[in-house]
């Protein structure tokens, strides 16, 4: 295209010029004109202008953001917890769904066992011992049965440990003679006495009512002419036995002056109706499988048990039970040991 000539400005302005007069028209109807639209083809089909819609309240920006902050958190705790237990294999458990504990439940099975690498295993307190049903009430004789001396105020008394002419026990009761082999007189250290009374009561609630009493306490006089007794006898028995001979086998299942247990007071023979000597029938008795089971909860143990003549220095004797309290009893049971194992004081 070719260029246009350049107009003049001079004739272009008054062209352009425009009256301003103002007519006889009312000024308020002048400024009442519609707005100009210059894009409207035709001022007469103007649709009416709609108004504009209301605006929204405003929320405040930190209102924004707090949700949106809120928001995130609970995605992430989420999905730490899904990470969580994938990483750990342990769905969530309901509570509610737990079966209760049950009684005398075996605690070490629910503990992991100790690390032996683990410094402070040798620290763990071993797990209580499952609750003893007595058979009959023995609160009256609780103290006794607790009776719990230091190792070394225990009494041993054998064939290396003795003690004098002048040794008796600080106090002795006698028995009921209700509690005696044909009511006859059986002394016992005070506390002993009262713990055997114990035991016989709950024997005989079990129904085991044929036992009883029929040694207690000997002093060192009596202990001396039961010994020579004993010597005197074996000689009857086999005149080519010389005194010497015949103590040594009396030494197997009786003792010497000053090294019996009975002159401490803290040890019983026992006995049944349906027994004619106190020998090795005791075993075949309702009361010494009773006896095994449940002398140790009483404070009583089997002080000469059966394979055990090495050590304690006598033969077999079932019906010989020694108290030392409950503690130590179930602890020598439970471990199957010797007073003198026990005590350290091997002959």
């Amino acid at each position: 295209m070719k260029e246009q000539p350049r107009r003049n400005a001079d004739t272009d302005k008054k062209k352009t010029d425009i009256d301003l007069t103002v007519s006889d028209t009312d000024a308020d109807d002048f400024f009442d004109l519609p707005p100009y639209e210059p894009h409207v083809s035709s001022p007469h089909k103007v649709s009416p202008t709609k108004a504009p819609p209301a605006a929204k309240a405003n929320r405040p920006a930190w209102s924004r953001h707090l949700l949106t902050l809120g928001v995130a958190c609970i995605v992430t705790a989420a999905v730490v917890w899904i990470a969580h237990a994938a990483a750990t294999n342990v769905p969530p458990v309901d509570d509610s769904e737990q079966p209760p504990a049950q009684s005398g439940e075996n605690i070490d099975q629910q503990q992991p066992p100790a690390s032996e690498n683990d410094p402070d295993s040798s620290m763990q307190t071993p797990p209580p011992r499952p609750a003893y049903t007595y058979a009959c009430d023995v609160s009256a004789f609780m103290s006794a049965i607790e009776y719990a001396p230091e190792k070394d105020d225990i009494l041993l008394l054998n064939k290396t440990h003795s003690k004098g002419a002048g040794y008796a026990p600080s106090s002795l009761s006698e028995l009921a003679p209700s509690y005696t082999l044909y009511g006859k007189e059986v002394l016992l250290e005070s506390t002993a006495a009262a713990a055997l009374e114990a035991m016989l009561l709950c024997m005989r609630a079990d129904g085991i009512t044929d036992t009883y009493a029929t040694s207690g306490y000997r002093s060192y006089t009596y202990q001396s002419q039961l010994f020579a007794l004993y010597v005197e006898r074996e000689m009857n028995s086999d005149p080519t036995l010389s005194r010497e001979r015949a103590t040594e086998i009396v030494e197997t299942y009786s003792s010497r002056p000053g090294q019996s247990e009975h002159q401490s007071g803290l040890c019983v023979d026992l006995m049944t109706t349906t027994m004619g000597n106190l020998d090795e029938s005791f075993e075949n008795t309702a009361a010494f499988p009773w006896l095994q089971e449940n002398a140790g909860q009483f404070g009583f143990i089997l002080r000469y048990p059966k394979g055990m003549e090495n050590i304690t220095g006598y033969t077999y004797e079932p019906w010989h039970y020694r108290f030392v309290g409950r503690a130590a009893a179930l602890e020598i049971s439970a471990a199957g040991i010797t007073l003198e194992e026990y005590l350290g004081q091997m002959q």
